[in-house]
C-alpha cells in the first residue's frame, strides 16, 4: 500500500509512514555501539577516544541532514494539506537547493584535497627566547596565503599572527614575527591598541655584516629554558594594576629603543654593545627571573669581553646575545664557553643577517 504525504493520516498510517524512519535511527545507534564495542576490544583505549571525538561531529553533520529532510518534509507536507501547492513546490526548490550547495561544497573540499596537512620543522628549541612562536605562526600563515591564493602581504601575515598567538593563549604575537618576516635591521613604532599597524623604519646593517664587527656578534645557546607566558602574563598584570614603578620603567624602554636605533645610524659600535648591556639590565628589573643563578655563573665567565650581553626575548634562559670587544676578545669568549659547557645542550650558534625576510617557495 501506496502512503503519500497528501493523504489523510490516521495513526496506523502515521506509524507506518514513519516505522522505516525509526527503524534506521534504531540501526544507527546500534551502529555505533558496536562500533564502540570493536574499538576498545580490539583496538585500543586511543583509538576508542579518536572515535568519541569524532562521533559528535559526524552527528551534528546527520543532524543537518535531519533538520533539512524531516523539516523540510513536514513543512511540505503541511502545506500540500492546506491546499497551497505553488507553496509547496517553493519549498521544494529550496530544500533542492540547498542539498545542491551542499554538494557543491562536497565536490569543492575534494577537489581542493580534502583539507591541508602542515609539517613543521624548527631547529629552535622552545624558550629561546627568540620569539620562535609568532615566527613559525607567520611561516605558516604565509604558506597558506601562497596556497590558497590569498594574497596576504607581509603586514597582513604580521597582523594575523597576532590574532592566532591570542587565539593559542600564548601571550606572543605583538612584535616577534616582524623580526622574521621583514629583512634586515629595523624599528617599529605602534600605537595604542589591539589593532597593530606598526611604522617600520628600516635601520644601516653595518654594525652586524661589516667584515671588522660581523665576528663580535655571539650567539650562545645556554640549555636553560623558560617560555615566557607565563613572564608576559605577570607583566602585563601589574600594568593593570597600576604599578608605576614597572610602567615608569617601560616608558624607559620605549625610549631606550629610540637611542640603539640613532647609535645604529651613527655607526657607533662602543655604544651600542653598552646600550645592550642596558637592555639587559633593564629586563632584570623588569623581572626579576631574567637572570637566574644558572645564567648569572656564564655571564660573569665572558662579561669582562664584552662590551654588552642579554638574553633576548623575556629571558631567564634560551640564547645569550654577546657583542665582543674586539674580534681577538670573540675567540676568546668561544675558548672559555667551549671549554666550560654549563650543560651538554650547551652551544655556540652561527647567526647572519637575513636580506629577504619571509620567503614562500613551492616544490
Amino acid at each position: 500500500m501506496t502512503i503519500q504525504l497528501s493523504d489523510h493520516f490516521t495513526y496506523g498510517r502515521l506509524i507506518r509512514f514513519t516505522l522505516p524512519s525509526i527503524g534506521m535511527m534504531i540501526f544507527t545507534s546500534i551502529y555505533g555501539v558496536v562500533d564502540g564495542l570493536f574499538v576498545s576490544n580490539f583496538v585500543g583505549k586511543t583509538e576508542f577516544s579518536a572515535v568519541n571525538i569524532i562521533f559528535p561531529i559526524m552527528m551534528i553533520l546527520g543532524g543537518f541532514g535531519f533538520m533539512l529532510g524531516t523539516g523540510g518534509s513536514a513543512l511540505i507536507a503541511k502545506t500540500m494539506g492546506e491546499g497551497d501547492k505553488e507553496k509547496a513546490k517553493i519549498l521544494i526548490e529550496c530544500q533542492t537547493q540547498t542539498l545542491d550547495v551542499g554538494g557543491v561544497l562536497h565536490i569543492t573540499i575534494t577537489d581542493f584535497g580534502c583539507g591541508i596537512e602542515v609539517t613543521l620543522l624548527s631547529a629552535i628549541p622552545a624558550g629561546s627566547g627568540l620569539g620562535t612562536s609568532s615566527i613559525l605562526a607567520a611561516t605558516v600563515l604565509g604558506a597558506v596565503s601562497d596556497f590558497c591564493g590569498l594574497a596576504w602581504n607581509k603586514n597582513e601575515i604580521c597582523n594575523r599572527t597576532l590574532v592566532l598567538e591570542q587565539l593559542l593563549t600564548t601571550g606572543g604575537g605583538w612584535q616577534d614575527q616582524y623580526g622574521g618576516v621583514l629583512h634586515g635591521v629595523k624599528l617599529l613604532t605602534t600605537q595604542t591598541g589591539f589593532e597593530q599597524t606598526p611604522e617600520i623604519s628600516w635601520l644601516s646593517n653595518n654594525l652586524f655584516t661589516d667584515a671588522q664587527y660581523q665576528a663580535c656578534h655571539l650567539l650562545y645557546y645556554t640549555g636553560i629554558t623558560r617560555t615566557a607566558k607565563k613572564i608576559l602574563a605577570e607583566i602585563v598584570r601589574g600594568m593593570f594594576l597600576y604599578d608605576t614603578d614597572r610602567l615608569a620603567l617601560l616608558g624607559e624602554m620605549k625610549e631606550h629603543a629610540h637611542d640603539m636605533a640613532q647609535t645604529i645610524m651613527r655607526g657607533n659600535f662602543d655604544q651600542l654593545g653598552a646600550l645592550v648591556g642596558k637592555t639587559w639590565m633593564q629586563n632584570q628589573l623588569l623581572d626579576s627571573g631574567t637572570n637566574p643563578a644558572q645564567v648569572q655563573a656564564i655571564v660573569e665567565k665572558v662579561q669582562d669581553l664584552c662590551l654588552g650581553l642579554k638574553l633576548p626575548g623575556a629571558g631567564g634562559g634560551g640564547f645569550l646575545y654577546m657583542v665582543a670587544k674586539d674580534p681577538i676578545a670573540a675567540l676568546r669568549i668561544r675558548d672559555i664557553l667551549n671549554r666550560e659547557r654549563p650543560n651538554e645542550r650547551a652551544r655556540f650558534v652561527e647567526m647572519s643577517m637575513s636580506n629577504t625576510g619571509l620567503q614562500v617557495s613551492r616544490s
